[in-house]
């Protein structure tokens, strides 16, 4: 029985694990932290629970194949939203958007003046990017000579055009909708893999496709559930976790990994398959080995900022997902990416997870998950812009909630990107490693595999095909694929 080594228990190592130990590896899970989930993490304090990673859940599938025997249905573990996430704006506009493309049309049509065929038919060409893309690019390393010579790619190659690669998003958005305010609600899309509308290419718009047409979803007990399965699913197929144990070096012979060393002792193992940040691993190998390349600062992702805030009454007008946007969202990208710091103009985003699973706040309260976009953590006083970005938050809640709701906050903690660094390792705190801020950002991501070291493949955020529930447990499935084909 092969024994295999996963470094890292994110949900990227949580599903490697469970794949390998399917396919009659010997598995151990080396994390450094003392619990699993990675970037996918719970805090609870005074009566409150909150998710502290991800909290939209979109493909489930994915985690379906993880959970359950092949051809098994899940059950109930997670619920599809009709209403994915209600959208504000200072001058008082209020967009529900509705996972049905169709009821979606209506509504920005009602609220927002778009011609209803136009948004179906956006939301159609997503659905074709994704259909296009899905086996050639997200299910395969695209520069490898098998994916640019398999049947699939050969087929997809007259379509490339419909990429829409060269053009950015925002532009692309601009000349499909009347409305400013739509295409800043489908520009959004671009932070959901840390990157900037205005720079990365328009093949980002088939994320709304698996919002709007293949649908969003909530787990039963939150989103940190999801990580809580997959861990016991993992236990239950006879992995063995060693938390606490942070990996120091890996020994490499005859460009082979033997062993690796973590809290004082060596472990040999046949195979390995890392899930940390790129760049932490670049750490853990021998000076003589292929150092993976340093990371310019501009290709950094976003990072967040975070506020914790546990509210001593309901608020019925707020929804699961909120997003109240910005005046101006370019000049808020260009200050993140391009000035290092907090726009003066942020655009928040509100979690309640209390609003499906009640037991995430005491009763008549609610658990409110705020997050703006944040720049790297590059050495700024974290204490200093929180402080500056709270008084932000609350004018804005004020003004379009009408009323004041920082004397309903009772408790609460904030996340920094600095945290993020800290607590999960991510670089600077980018949360998803790289940005997607040009058109050859996707072919930029290391690959799953190191050349020079055989028997190591890669997974996680910070290398194909990228960051997300989605695409982490992608990731996981090529490595564990390379790891299976030796």
């Amino acid at each position: 029985m092969p024994k295999t080594a996963v470094i890292g228990a994110g949900v990227s190592g949580l599903a490697a694990a469970i794949h390998l130990a399917r396919a009659g590896h010997d598995v151990v899970v080396f994390e450094q932290g003392s619990r699993y989930g990675g970037k996918m993490g719970e805090i609870r304090f005074d009566g409150f629970r909150f998710d502290t990673g991800p909290s939209l859940f979109t493909w489930p599938e994915l985690m379906a194949e993880l959970l359950t025997p092949p051809g098994t249905e899940e059950g109930k573990a997670w619920e599809k939203l009709d209403l994915i996430t209600r959208y504000f704006w200072d001058d008082g506009k209020c967009v529900d958007a509705h996972a049905d493309p169709h009821t979606l049309s209506l509504e920005l049509q009602d609220k927002l003046g778009e011609d209803p065929a136009r948004v179906r038919t956006y939301l159609a060409e997503c659905e074709t990017l994704f259909r296009l893309t899905k086996p050639v690019f997200l299910e395969k390393y695209p520069m490898s000579a098998r994916a640019w010579l398999s049947r699939e790619t050969l087929r997809a190659l007259p379509k490339l055009p419909s990429l829409k690669a060269w053009e950015n998003l925002h532009h692309y958005n601009r000349k499909f909708f009347r409305n400013p305010a739509t295409v800043q609600l489908f520009d959004r899309y671009a932070t959901y893999n840390g990157s900037n509308p205005y720079e990365a290419p328009a093949t980002l718009r088939v994320i709304a496709h698996l919002e709007h047409n293949e649908g969003a979803f909530f787990p039963g007990g939150g989103m940190y559930s999801l990580a809580t399965r997959l861990y016991e699913k993992a236990c239950e197929l006879g992995v063995a976790f060693r938390f606490n144990h942070p990996v120091k070096a890996l020994q490499i012979h005859k460009s082979k990994v033997v062993s690796l060393e973590a809290k004082d002792q060596v472990f040999p193992v046949d195979h390995v398959v890392s899930t940390i940040d790129i760049m932490q691993l670049s750490k853990l190998l021998p000076g003589k080995q292929k150092r993976c390349n340093e990371r310019k600062l501009e290709r950094f992702s976003s990072s967040a900022l975070v506020f914790f805030w546990g509210m001593n009454q309901p608020f019925p007008e707020l929804s699961l997902h909120n997003v109240f946007f910005s005046n101006d969202y370019q000049a808020e990208f260009n200050a993140y990416f391009n000035q290092g710091r907090l726009s003066d103009d942020l655009t928040i985003y509100l979690y309640i997870s209390s609003k499906r699973h009640l037991n995430d706040a005491p009763g008549g309260m609610e658990n409110w998950f705020v997050m703006v976009n944040a720049p790297v953590n590059q050495g700024q006083d974290w204490d200093a812009l929180a402080a500056g970005a709270r008084k932000v938050i609350l004018q804005r809640l004020k003004k379009v909630l009408g009323k004041d709701i920082e004397p309903a906050i009772i408790v609460e903690k904030y996340y920094s990107p600095r945290d993020l660094q800290d607590k999960t390792g991510a670089s600077l705190g980018a949360i998803y490693g790289q940005n997607s801020n040009s058109i050859f950002a996707a072919f930029q991501r290391h690959p799953n595999r190191l050349p020079s070291v055989k028997n190591l493949a890669l997974a996680g955020g910070t290398v194909h095909p990228g960051g997300g529930i989605p695409l982490c447990l992608l990731s996981a499935r090529l490595a564990t694929n390379l790891i299976l084909q030796k």
